[in-house]
């Protein structure tokens, strides 16, 4: 049987349905080679099809939707991929929102944040909102206008998860504390930062926080007794 795609529409197609394919795992859903998928990256990154960015070591590819369909001048990209992915996007429409996630949105960290959030099991069942400083921004002014945001998206499902994300070094605009000259007072300074944070998420969702610490071991659950002495010590969140 003939296909009814070019090598350049599987690709894009390989990149609806799951966009954090790897150039080896294009290539073997689509059945070309490795190189062959990395001249059509190019092609299409060139074209306007995809925007690449920088992850970590890896690029990543996000299909442009508005893109208009070759020889049809009425219809976009998303137009066709909407209904090719359908029964994916349908069975994620129809799970219910487990989570609503705060994470800082520096590039270094969307990787393991990413495995956090499989690993909880709320890959694509999570509003998740990226922000400089993550979790610690709560507790700076613009804290009240970002749960507003998050409130509002979560809707009006009963008490979600409300997972709070912080990583080592974070040097983000309102979530660093530039050291002051007794250490033990920038520790005190990043809690206080935190702890407002916090409590400003428990009122707002009626629930306690999960907070979250991303560092060079991966991802760990911060406790109550962890929340207390996290902060001592350090100038960052």
């Amino acid at each position: 049987m003939t296909s009814l795609f070019t090598n350049h529409g599987a690709v894009l197609l390989a990149l609806a349905r799951r966009p954090d394919l790897r150039i080896r795992d294009i290539a073997a859903e689509v059945g070309i080679t490795e190189r062959s998928v990395q001249g059509i990256l190019s092609e299409l990154t060139a074209e306007g099809y995809l925007e690449r960015t920088r992850v970590g070591r890896r690029n990543h590819y996000v299909l442009q939707g508005d893109m208009p369909l070759p020889q049809s001048g009425d219809h976009e990209m998303a137009d066709l991929f909407r209904a090719l992915v359908s029964d994916t996007v349908s069975e994620h429409a129809s799970e219910r929102r487990r989570a609503v996630v705060l994470a800082c949105s520096d590039y270094r960290f969307q990787e393991p944040l990413q495995h956090l959030l499989s690993a909880e099991g709320l890959s694509g069942r999570a509003e998740i909102f990226l922000w400089p400083g993550g979790s610690a921004a709560l507790g700076g002014a613009a804290g009240p206008a970002l749960l507003a945001e998050m409130v509002q998206a979560a809707g009006a499902e009963a008490s979600p998860r409300v997972v709070l994300v912080a990583h080592q070094g974070c040097h983000a605009r309102g979530a660093y504390v530039v050291p002051k000259r007794d250490p033990l007072e920038t520790g005190r300074a990043v809690l206080r930062r935190r702890s407002k944070g916090i409590e400003r998420a428990q009122k707002a969702f009626g629930v306690e926080p999960e907070l979250w610490f991303l560092g060079p071991n991966g991802a760990h659950r911060l406790r109550a007794a962890d929340r207390a002495n996290s902060g001592k010590g350090r100038g960052g969140v």
